[in-house]
């Protein structure tokens, strides 16, 4: 269902990209991008709601930019990266280090995202915020060799949780939603910098291959922090602005 859902996603893209080509054939909408990032965790094996930088790791992605209105573009974007985490980074609380839950988790995600330029172009420095909808393609490498099961002896819903995630396969592929803003600099008319960052949500527990030996009521999400450098061949004018003609 996700593959499909993306089939339709990536066609409607390109019938909007080729409506706005006809439209503004007089300026240049197409930019490429390379971007690098860090990703943080966010789930069950971090203290924090927000997630821990102590397993920030690092990601690329290349993506491609189309404008469609004058201050809306429509970007397609390959992203690889990964998350991780362990219990045993934190001393507290100290059944932390006795549960020792570890993971790693490949991600491939391809996502089409809509952004809308909040200054309009109208100076160097551009502020912008965007959403979508992706696929991700996740390999979970969950670890439990660590987990003391003598110190959860008397704790009866720890042992069967585990035992039950251990049971439960982890997803292979599931759909995102990423929820971003960002910051654009304009180098010169043709390149420019862009800091961005972005919230994935995901509709799965299993990002980290546990949930019911944690907390089952939480989905599992992840955020990456980015810097970007675009291109836009053939671009002119100040600010990389199309020229208004009456």
């Amino acid at each position: 269902m996700p593959a499909s859902i993306l089939r339709h996603a990536l066609a409607a893209l390109f019938v909007v990209v080729g409506l706005s080509g006809r439209a503004q054939s007089t300026a240049v909408r197409t930019a490429i991008g390379l971007q690098a990032s860090g990703f943080v965790y966010q789930g069950d094996l971090t203290p924090a709601p927000l997630g821990s930088y102590k397993s920030l790791r690092p990601g690329l992605a290349l993506w491609v930019e189309r404008q469609a209105f004058p201050r809306v573009s429509l970007r397609a974007q390959l992203l690889l990266g990964s998350i991780s985490a362990s219990d045993g980074s934190y001393a507290t609380p100290a059944w932390r280090r006795q549960r020792d839950l570890a993971f790693h988790t490949s991600i491939s995600e391809l996502a089409l995202l809509a952004l809308w330029d909040v200054g309009g172009g109208r100076s160097a420095f551009s502020p912008y915020v965007f959403t979508g909808a992706g696929l991700a393609m996740v390999r979970v490498h969950r670890d439990a060799s660590g987990f003391q099961a003598a110190w959860f002896a008397g704790d009866k819903a720890t042992i069967e949780g585990l035992a039950a995630d251990m049971a439960q396969g982890p997803p292979r592929a599931l759909p995102v939603v990423p929820l971003g803003a960002g910051l654009r600099y304009m180098l010169s008319p043709a390149w420019s910098l862009h800091v961005e960052t972005a919230y994935r949500l995901t509709s799965t527990d299993y990002l980290d291959g546990f949930s019911r030996v944690a907390n089952p009521l939480r989905n599992d999400h992840y955020q990456s922090l980015s810097i970007s450098l675009r291109f836009r061949p053939g671009q002119t004018g100040r600010f990389g602005c199309p020229v208004m003609r009456q």
